[in-house]
């Protein structure tokens, strides 16, 4: 959606709001995919509302002027619900990243406290220098805060969307303040009493998934796809999605963020995810000079046709296994992993660089193979 990019205005510098995918822009991606042939499209949308993707407080929701403004998503809601496309905008309860006047958050009131009595904030780091973006600085909100802002969210909400809770779902945020602290056990009751009170309105999105969502969620983003890769592990297995397949929509991290371009789609077809993408209709390049400079590969024009054909060849390996239980996972080789679905479908997956033989079919490297279909 929305991000704050520097500009001059009579040689004096200025921020202003660009859209990176207007909401025009978001109609049309979804119609030619659709139109391709893509099925079970949702679209997560970053930077709606609010100030764009670094967003004040949601105690309800201030529609970005710059992505067309408050009928041009109406009518973007309109044309995907019509098309069957899941819409999900990114609502974020648990922290502020901008704090604007009269935007109804104060820190002092409703900022989460540390022990030595400062606010609680958070910055992401910067992977070339391991230092943090500190112009990203974002404030914890109070679990109280977090609560009473939805609340008004919601009552003035009055679109028939899913919402994306994100963070919700893969932070609990602690509270010191003296005389109302909150420890994660308490905020995680928060928690689940916001997405208790939405999901009764709205269909869910989170990342990362902790149990505590799954009640609530329908569809899981960020989920971990391989293990910690400590010394002492021997063997990545997708525990996790295990018991959650059929039961609740999942995937990873993006594919087109991954410094690999092959393991995302065989880490997504072992393990029964979905293929997520993040994508910008604006060439990437807006976002040099940003805070933002890490999604450096979101172009969609450029990552549309590789897309496609990732989407395509996934597919018809996990055609029919959406609703099925992965009953067994097991490597049949070092780099060879077969799994079985309860209806009899079976997909091996093959990460090594020599191609490889299971039940009869040859795996090409760096490649899978669906060996069995479903049980008659």
């Amino acid at each position: 959606g929305a991000v704050d990019t520097k500009s001059r205005f009579l040689f004096l510098p200025v921020t202003k709001s660009t859209a990176m995918t207007s909401f025009g822009d978001a109609e049309t991606i979804a119609s030619e995919l659709a139109e391709d042939g893509i099925e079970n499209l949702n679209i997560r949308y970053f930077g709606w509302a609010n100030g764009g993707l670094e967003s004040t407080v949601f105690n309800r929701a201030r529609i970005m002027k710059s992505l067309g403004g408050k009928k041009a998503f109406e009518r973007l809601a309109a044309a995907l619900a019509k098309r069957g496309v899941g819409l999900y905008p990114e609502v974020e309860t648990l922290f502020a990243g901008q704090d604007k006047a009269f935007d109804g958050f104060s820190p002092g009131a409703n900022a989460a406290k540390m022990l030595n009595g400062t606010y609680s904030r958070t910055y992401p780091i910067d992977l070339g220098t391991n230092l943090e973006i500190t112009d990203r600085m974002r404030l914890a909100l109070h679990p109280d805060a977090v609560l009473n802002f939805f609340s008004r969210f919601l009552k003035k909400y009055p679109y028939h969307t899913g919402l994306s809770l994100g963070s919700i779902g893969a932070q609990l945020n602690s509270s010191f303040e003296g005389k109302n602290p909150y420890n994660r056990e308490q905020s995680m009751k928060i928690s689940q009493k916001v997405m208790k009170t939405a999901s009764g309105r709205h269909g869910l999105m989170v990342d990362a998934g902790n149990a505590y969502a799954y009640p609530y969620a329908e569809h899981i983003l960020n989920m971990d796809s391989t293990s910690s890769a400590f010394l002492q592990s021997a063997k990545s297995v997708p525990f996790m999605q295990m018991v959650l397949h059929g039961c609740i929509s999942y995937a990873g991290e993006p594919v087109n963020l991954s410094s690999e371009s092959q393991k995302p789609l065989l880490k997504a077809v072992e393990n029964g995810e979905g293929l997520y993408f993040l994508l910008t209709a604006k060439n990437s390049a807006a976002l040099l000079g940003t805070a933002f400079k890490q999604y450096y590969s979101t172009s969609y024009e450029k990552w549309k046709e590789p897309m496609k054909e990732m989407y395509f060849k996934a597919a018809a390996a996990l055609k029919d296994t959406s609703a099925a239980q992965m009953v067994r996972h097991e490597y049949v080789a070092d780099d060879v992993v077969k799994v079985t679905y309860s209806n009899g479908v079976q997909i091996a997956v093959n990460y090594g660089a020599a191609a490889a033989e299971v039940d009869g079919f040859r795996v090409p490297p760096e490649d899978f193979a669906r060996i069995a279909g479903p049980a008659e």
